[in-house]
């Protein structure tokens, strides 16, 4: 066993003493993440012969959590079971900070649940959409798309949108707006998006942002179709979208 192991077995060893209950833990850098008795959620991080203080992050578990690191998405995965007996997932970055991206798969257990890294996944990308020409209000227009995807399996898709907006305003009178969504319809505005809103004043000219759009979601065996897609409107605007994507990766619930 490697001095590593060792370091995290003895955390998760005194995070049994601190919190009455069980420790989970897991390599590269040592994530250990336990339950008070509570049900509360605590994580704490070694490297070395050092760890951090326990710190909680949101969630509630009626038995231990289940954590291990994933190498295919290059995270921790967090597994556990709520009071209902439903099953919950969400992850950690490689240094251990939470991404609060809790999903619910379907099912239900009395018991603890457990997990292993890997799985079967596929994963498709879609690049290269353009959003310009001044779409008026209302009006959806498809930036990236990922048409026919394969679920072999009944399971959950994590899809991932980025790219960059440029709105030009050529007057400061009236308000504007541009949004970017994921959406399983072309044109479609039924998910996460993120947004600008430039009210009436603002000066006139360029605004530029990036941004990043995420979303969980079940599916059943099949294929299935995803969209990125923006639009813009208000008065004056001339809005462009660049560099956009769009990432989606399948996982199977036996995972």
């Amino acid at each position: 066993m490697s001095k590593r192991s060792v370091t995290v077995l003895a955390a998760a060893v005194a995070a049994v003493g601190m919190f009455g209950s069980q420790a989970s833990f897991a390599d590269p850098s040592g994530l250990v993440v336990v339950r008070d008795a509570g049900g509360n959620l605590w994580k704490a991080t070694c490297d070395g012969l050092t760890c951090s203080a326990f710190a909680s992050f949101p969630g509630n578990f009626a038995s231990e959590p289940s954590v291990y690191w994933d190498t295919n998405i290059q995270q921790y995965v967090v597994w556990g079971r709520a009071s209902n007996n439903s099953i919950w997932r969400s992850t950690f970055s490689r240094t251990g900070v939470f991404n609060n991206n809790w999903v619910s798969i379907p099912g239900a257990t009395p018991s603890p649940v457990g997990g292993a890294g890997g799985g079967v996944f596929q994963n498709f990308v879609s690049t290269n959409g353009s959003m310009t020409a001044n779409p008026v209000t209302g009006t959806v227009e498809n930036l990236a798309s990922i048409t026919s995807m394969d679920a072999p399996f009944d399971g959950f898709i994590e899809c991932r949108g980025s790219g960059s907006i440029t709105h030009n305003r050529a007057s400061s009178v009236g308000s504007s707006f541009a949004r970017i969504y994921i959406s399983t319809t072309s044109a479609g505005t039924d998910t996460l998006w993120n947004f600008t809103d430039l009210p009436s004043g603002h000066p006139a000219g360029f605004t530029s942002f990036p941004f990043s759009v995420q979303r969980w979601r079940s599916v059943s065996a099949g294929t299935h179709n995803f969209y990125l897609t923006g639009e813009s409107g208000g008065s004056n605007p001339t809005t462009t979208v660049q560099n956009t994507a769009l990432t989606c990766v399948y996982y199977p619930y036996s995972y």
